[in-house]
């Protein structure tokens, strides 16, 4: 029960677009698939957790604050640099008034050291703030580096961990497959299961029994596999009539089922006969205009109504392979 509803499930879900179920299934028995389960449940949770949390966006944010308080920075201290430029232009002109006024011995050397000095001083500060400009723009172009890189690393997580869940996620389905090849007998078609002998719960199934047929529930179109002996190759078409005539259902109370050669196979089998498809237009309304039930393993004669109307073929033939289409 369990599977059957995970399955249901997969065949109608897409992973990247939806939420998944899990608490259906926090007390399933899966069995086989339960390994499978559990390592898609894992990455699920892991591409959901990240698509909702976005860690590497939370990281982009602080880089893009930092990156902007970093820029104001730069700008006030290159405005500051501007006007720390000109005013040690302006120290350096009274520095040089000061040695010509001491050249004339109109100043003492302590008054022109002094001024010596301030410049000195002023020189320093300038540099250092040339120096911490410098820093400011390291620090920027570090910070678009590492911008870039949470780009790309985020880009990377975000691929491998689709990737993951798509894995995952088809190795799921193929232990569904794989359960469904062990454990399950399924039908191409709809109808009514006919047992073929008594089942008791639990009795094991070897390869090769058969366990039921099914009775198709919905009217279609049959075919109908008959064998001719290859030596009347020759006088075989396709679309000619047949003449069917059922075992246990005799042509004179019945009448015959009509059909139509569709295909003829192209070599004989290891009995020297040409396997050949009839179609059945009418289904199994005979010429009496009685239906007859259908049931597996169904045979019976036939005759082809060949090109020359003077010669009919008569072969046996069995509805082993006769299905709905």
């Amino acid at each position: 029960k369990d599977v059957f509803l995970l399955k249901s499930i997969l065949d109608t879900i897409s992973i990247s677009k939806t939420k998944f179920p899990f608490h259906l299934f926090q007390n399933s028995q899966l069995g086989d698939i339960e390994n499978s389960f559990a390592t898609f449940q894992k990455e699920f949770l892991a591409n959901e957790l990240n698509n909702k949390l976005k860690p590497y966006q939370i990281e982009s944010n602080a880089q893009r604050l930092e990156f902007n308080h970093l820029k104001e920075r730069l700008s006030l201290l290159e405005s500051q640099k501007n006007i720390t430029e000109s005013e040690l232009e302006i120290q350096k002109s009274d520095l040089e008034r000061y040695e010509k006024l001491y050249k004339k011995d109109i100043i003492a050397a302590q008054e022109l050291e002094k001024h010596r000095l301030q410049y000195l001083q002023a020189e320093k500060g300038f540099k250092a703030l040339l120096s911490t400009i410098s820093q400011l723009k390291s620090s920027l172009n570090e910070l678009k580096r590492n911008s870039q890189s949470t780009q790309i690393n985020e880009e990377k997580d975000f691929i491998n961990l689709d990737r993951s869940l798509t894995q995952v996620f088809f190795a799921l389905k193929k232990s569904l497959s794989d359960w469904e090849l062990s454990y399950v007998l399924k039908s191409s078609i709809s109808g009514k299961v006919s047992y073929l002998q008594l089942w008791s719960e639990n009795q094991p199934v070897n390869t090769g029994d058969v366990v039921f047929s099914v009775i198709p529930s919905l009217k279609s179109s049959y075919i109908a596999k008959a064998k001719a002996p290859a030596a009347n190759a020759g006088k075989l078409a396709a679309k000619q009539l047949v003449n069917i005539r059922l075992l246990n259902y005799p042509d004179r109370e019945f009448g015959v089922i009509n059909g139509f050669v569709q295909n003829i196979a192209a070599t004989p089998d290891k009995d020297g006969n040409l396997l050949i498809d009839i179609t059945l237009p009418q289904g199994l309304k005979t010429s009496y205009e009685k239906d007859i039930a259908f049931q597996q393993e169904m045979s019976g004669t036939g005759d082809i109504i060949t090109k020359d109307l003077r010669l009919l073929e008569r072969f046996l033939y069995q509805f082993r392979d006769m299905v709905r289409r």
